[in-house]
């Protein structure tokens, strides 16, 4: 399985009292179906790995702060690394099969993730930080 992720610019529509930030549209390419919408607050220098969903989609995208996302394809033994910052107005598009993490970098890292499916523990697979040899 190649590498899908796709780092992808949100747009943002000019408004004389306040612009708005497009984050998804159901007409997007990398919109699969909504499952959930929640928010991951992320401490400095804290990481949140590893997570690999079977069939979940991920779009996520920061709202505050500066993230380390690290993807790992396990079948080619890949890295990705991404530093997002809430300015830099792009989401990362994660497709099911990966692996993923991420590590607080600013103050209030906030992240928020647009699933394609519901929650559900039996899609997801879960590692220790340790268990993946990255250098974070």
């Amino acid at each position: 399985m190649p590498m899908k992720i796709k780092i992808i610019n949100l747009r943002e529509v000019q408004n004389e009292k306040g612009n708005i930030l497009k984050i998804l549209n159901k007409n997007e390419k990398y919109f699969k179906q909504f499952g959930e919408a929640y928010l991951s607050k992320v401490n400095k220098g804290s990481i949140k790995a590893w997570k690999k969903h079977k069939k979940t989609h991920l779009n996520l995208i920061v709202i505050s702060g500066i993230i380390k996302f690290v993807i790992y394809n396990d079948k080619k033994n890949f890295f990705k690394n991404i530093i997002l910052k809430d300015r830099n107005r792009k989401k990362i598009y994660i497709p099911a099969g990966l692996w993923f993490g991420f590590k607080g970098i600013g103050k209030n890292n906030i992240i928020l993730s647009i699933a394609s499916h519901a929650p559900n523990e039996k899609e997801i697979l879960r590692k220790k930080t340790k268990e993946i040899k990255f250098n974070w």
